[in-house]
């Protein structure tokens, strides 16, 4: 294979891992939400005890026609104009990736923030701005909470969009005790 096919076929391979991020325990591109969801009402993704729940008076998911605020597919999650919500993990997660992009002609920006369950900040504050692209956003840490606050004041246009959100859970303290038993037990290579 010459290398301009190879670099072309690990450029497609590239894209379609962005596309849905890999090696996490709950993932949604938001598709699911037919007809969307109540302004305002908790979406929660995932299966208990692995759910995030989505919070806050000026959020929804779904579809508003705006080919530009959705990642992939025709749905994403969304908060309006001059609202602040949550992303609440019910068991604390370790990475959480997402897309995330501003409206392109909104007036605002929105501001990211992941914080541990005592509240302590995890990570950089991101900021995200009108005119730029979907920017792919990950965190590490026990994240307990993402807030989300989006400061855009132009009616209707100042939507903000996340979409492709996935998370994986800090393993329980079993789990790691057996996982770190089961190191020790590995057999180990002689040189």
């Amino acid at each position: 294979m010459n290398r301009a096919v190879m670099i072309v076929v690990g450029a497609a391979l590239s894209a379609s891992a962005l596309a849905e991020p890999q090696d996490l325990d709950v993932f949604t591109d938001f598709e699911e939400f037919s007809p969307n969801t109540i302004i305002g009402d908790d979406i929660v993704i995932g299966v208990s005890p692995q759910t995030a729940t989505f919070t806050g008076p000026g959020q929804f998911a779904g579809r508003i026609g705006d080919p530009a605020l959705y990642h992939s597919g025709v749905r994403s999650w969304m908060s309006l104009e001059q609202s602040e919500s949550n992303i609440l993990f019910e068991t604390l997660a370790s990475d959480v990736q997402f897309y995330a992009r501003m409206d392109p002609i909104a007036d605002g920006n929105a501001i990211l923030t992941a914080f541990d369950a005592a509240g302590d900040q995890i990570g950089a504050t991101e900021t995200i701005v009108a005119g730029d692209e979907f920017r792919l956003i990950t965190y590490t840490g026990d994240i307990a909470r993402i807030n989300v606050i989006n400061n855009a004041t132009n009616v209707p246009d100042g939507m903000f969009a996340i979409d492709d959100f996935g998370f994986s859970v800090v393993p329980a303290p079993s789990t790691l005790a057996l996982l770190t038993g089961l190191l020790a037990c590995s057999p180990r290579r002689r040189r």
